[in-house]
């Protein structure tokens, strides 16, 4: 049972508290002046019930939960701090995105953490942490979406879309919120045609022949000839080349969650064989790593070899290495052969590696 006490104040005013036990210990619901005597006799049975309820697990009667919702914000908070209820608050961006971050982001691969950790602030740029998730109305969302469209490039505004919804739908999936808001924005194409660029085989061994080191025209190589992604080339070791049969195993830290997609393997092109073979001789089992260079070397060498090369520096430096040798493999070996060698699908290759090149345009005029 529970009972009322009045503390009087020093002018005059007279408080009420709800005095009450939990498992033999007193405990005080302060009510201050706020409550006349008649309201505090009401929630004093309030919480008789809310404590009965707490010892036998038994759920609250409706007309006591009924009440309980319509009683003021003030009430709710006092229940709240004597642990007699607990609010239900509503989720927030922030909850969302700390869900996201203590959960999913370690399981990814740094890229896709780089791209992750942009989303999260462009999200924060139009959406204050503590908005609320019921607040993000379809006019709201269809505003945050116009405006990267004048913001961004069409491919870089799908990538941010695409991980926004990400977020939201990771909580719809944990069930702390019961829909996503951002649902309904298209995320359109992440391809972008203004950026691709054909790296003719004449500029590919103009490069070459500037090249300051072996291993810096293996390296260019690998990606022209090979057709590898970045993170490919940095994985390849000595052992990966079979010499005898003519094949290279590449490892794909991209495709590898996806079953059968670990890794891949693709012929030991002439121009490939030649300058792994050039640098296999140079590295006398120094080393079982095909590239010893960091990145951040290679971009800076490569940038200097274009530039020596008297060449023009192209966008997307070392994916349109890559798209361009896609662009012959599909052509010489079939759409078959390029998706298994450069190693995505007949799909990905359409979208974003496969496009008309200039000399076909000459070629079919002709």
């Amino acid at each position: 049972m529970a009972s009322i006490k009045k503390v009087k104040r020093k002018r005059g005013a007279t408080a009420f508290q709800i005095v009450y036990s939990v498992q033999g210990v007193k405990k005080y619901l302060s009510l201050g002046s706020l409550y006349p005597p008649k309201e505090v006799e009401q929630i004093k049975s309030i919480v008789e019930k809310l404590v009965a309820a707490d010892v036998t697990g038994c759920p609250l009667d409706r007309r006591a939960t009924a009440w309980l919702a319509a009683s003021s914000a003030d009430l709710r908070r006092r229940l709240e701090r004597s642990g007699l209820i607990v609010i239900e608050r509503a989720p927030t961006v922030d909850d969302v995105l700390t869900l996201y971050w203590s959960e999913e982001l370690e399981k990814l691969k740094e890229h896709s953490q780089r791209t992750k950790e942009m989303a999260r602030r462009v999200l924060l740029e139009y959406f204050s942490a503590s908005t609320k998730v019921t607040e993000l109305t379809k006019s709201r969302v269809s505003e945050f979406s116009t405006k990267l469209d004048v913001r961004y490039a069409p491919a870089t505004r799908a990538g941010l879309v695409r991980d926004v919804r990400r977020f939201f739908n990771y909580a719809v999936e944990r069930e702390r919120i019961k829909s996503n808001p951002f649902e309904s924005v298209a995320v359109g194409s992440y391809a972008n045609k203004e950026r691709e660029y054909f790296v003719s085989l004449d500029d590919f061994e103009k490069m070459l022949a500037v090249c300051p080191s072996q291993e810096l025209r293996t390296i260019l190589t690998l990606y022209r000839i090979g057709g590898l992604r970045r993170g490919e080339v940095f994985a390849a070791t000595w052992s990966d080349v079979d010499w005898k049969d003519g094949k290279m195993l590449v490892h794909s830290q991209k495709t590898e969650r996806h079953a059968g997609h670990e890794s891949r393997i693709i012929p030991l092109f002439p121009v490939l064989r030649r300058e792994l073979a050039a640098s296999f001789k140079e590295s006398a089992e120094k080393s079982t790593a095909i590239v010893t260079l960091s990145e951040e070397q290679i971009r800076l060498r490569v940038e200097k070899v274009i530039k020596l090369a008297g060449l023009t520096k192209w966008p997307r430096l070392f994916q349109n290495l890559r798209s361009s040798r896609s662009n012959e493999v599909a052509r010489e070996f079939g759409t078959i052969a390029e998706a298994t060698w450069i190693g995505h699908s007949q799909r990905t290759a359409s979208a974003h590696y496969l496009h008309i090149l200039d000399a076909e345009y000459e070629k079919a005029t002709h």
